[in-house]
């Protein structure tokens, strides 16, 4: 079998750019010349991204099948990659995910209130039983004796205060 390279090249164009339109929540732009050399800017409006700042993070820390630069513009104190067009399309349609990072989730889940089961939640808890009418000022330095590790005030007020608004497990 033979196939014509041109022909082939703009099937697989297309092939990519539709895969790419399908498998993101972002508007990407998906036009323009598949062979055209774009920077960050373009990068990240092909993507979907807000604004190159992604892109930039991404040649530092790449994630999985992100496309090494086909091409770099050198200035005098720095240098700016470009990618094919057709490259960025093949990245959105493959992707994991859609169009989002991810990042680590909000809270923790499944806790019915803040420090829920954490052993600080259980000596805050004792440390108010045993002095009622003391302020979290006063209580933060004899928690802060029984920890190994030292947490900040504000954090031992959070957890005082989930004490109290939860007494009991």
């Amino acid at each position: 079998m033979h196939w014509d390279g041109g022909v082939w090249a703009k099937w697989h164009h297309e092939l990519q750019r539709q895969r790419a339109a399908a498998n993101t929540t972002n508007p990407p732009k998906l036009d323009g010349d598949p062979e055209e050399m774009v920077g960050p800017a373009e990068a990240a409006k092909v993507c979907g991204f807000a604004d190159s700042a992604t892109v930039s993070h991404y040649v530092k820390n790449p994630p999985e099948a992100w496309p090494t630069p086909d091409n770099w513009d050198e200035f005098p104190t720095r240098r700016r990659p470009k990618w094919k067009r057709w490259r960025l399309w093949k990245y959105v349609a493959e992707r994991k995910g859609r169009g989002h990072a991810g990042g680590r989730p909000q809270g923790r889940r499944g806790l019915a209130y803040p420090y829920q089961g954490d052993e600080w939640l259980t000596l805050a808890r004792q440390a108010i039983a045993a002095n009622p009418g003391a302020t979290n000022a006063e209580l933060i330095p004899q928690l802060q004796e029984q920890t190994e590790k030292t947490y900040s005030r504000p954090t031992w007020n959070l957890i005082l205060k989930s004490a109290r608004e939860h007494p009991e497990e």
